[in-house]
């Protein structure tokens, strides 16, 4: 019976210990994670304190009682942690956040899978699925929640945000979710003059950071890293550059992307009077130089 009694209360332990932990790592631990804290401290102790029959020399039935418990926390830690990492290795493609009373953070990822931060006062949840891009429409093959109601599957990415609705009216009936502006990306950066270009660089209006200088011949691709070195990106990016031609002319085009995030960038295009962006929303941005 004693055994028995042990087992169970090391498996409560272990469902416990598996739950605070992927709590931890995703969301924080709230409400309920401090109250399945206590639980887990009362499982555990019995999974301790029931002895463990051993024919061990010199090992104390206690002891090997906790090694167990142990060992058993450490590997449902660790299994939980790798399948976590898992399901996140594909990179961001861009994020959005909106906080009303509760609050949704969502992750779009390259492999078009997403993943769901939900926060309240409680606590909050993790979800994870699909989605499809068709140009500005972002379609959802799985839910997404936001309070007590459920957003419609269809969202509308705009350069202020992504807009949404609720299913059903929960405090709100729709909202835009603000872009989470990454401080690091790649984007290809064509030339499409017939001049060199010198001393290119795209940096975000207001953030201190190292400033990547680059040099393109004509008709020359390069892969562009934007890297702020610091999360104080707010959107309003700027470039600039050399054209080696006669004479030299220094062009400086602002707010490039309208308000969309870096990381929405295909592409580049620099022509001899403006530049073209290619969005994944399938948008096109043209831009003349400042003060034209």
């Amino acid at each position: 019976m004693s055994a028995f009694s042990r087992i169970t209360a090391l498996i409560v332990s272990i469902f416990f210990c598996g739950f605070l932990f992927y709590e931890y790592i995703t969301i924080g631990n709230g409400l309920l994670s401090f109250i399945m804290f206590i639980a887990l401290l009362v499982f555990s102790a019995f999974a301790i304190l029931i002895p463990t029959k051993t024919k061990i020399r010199y090992v104390h039935k206690y002891f090997t009682s906790f090694l167990i418990w142990l060992f058993s926390m450490g590997a449902t830690m660790a299994i939980v942690f790798t399948y976590e990492k898992v399901r996140n290795l594909s990179p961001i493609l861009f994020s959005t956040t909106y906080y009303y009373d509760a609050g949704v953070d969502i992750d779009f990822r390259k492999n078009r899978t997403f993943r769901a931060v939900n926060l309240d006062m409680v606590g909050g949840s993790v979800t994870y699925g699909k989605y499809e891009l068709q140009d500005s429409l972002i379609i959802l093959s799985n839910k997404i929640q936001f309070g007590n109601a459920n957003m419609r599957d269809t969202l509308i990415a705009k350069s202020d945000g992504v807009y949404f609705s609720l299913e059903k009216p929960w405090k709100i009936t729709e909202g835009i979710m603000w872009y989470k502006y990454l401080p690091k990306t790649t984007l290809p950066i064509w030339n499409k003059t017939n001049h060199s270009i010198d001393s290119l660089c795209l940096k975000e209006l207001f953030s201190e950071g190292m400033e990547n200088y680059q040099s393109l011949a004509p008709s020359q691709k390069v892969e562009y890293v934007f890297d702020m070195k610091n999360e104080e990106v707010d959107g309003d990016y700027f470039l600039r550059f050399n054209r080696l031609s006669q004479p030299s002319e220094k062009k400086e085009f602002w707010d490039i992307t309208n308000g969309y995030p870096l990381e929405t960038v295909q592409s580049i295009h620099i022509y001899k009077d403006q530049i073209v962006l290619e969005l994944i929303f399938g948008k096109r941005i043209m831009k003349e130089p400042h003060g034209k």
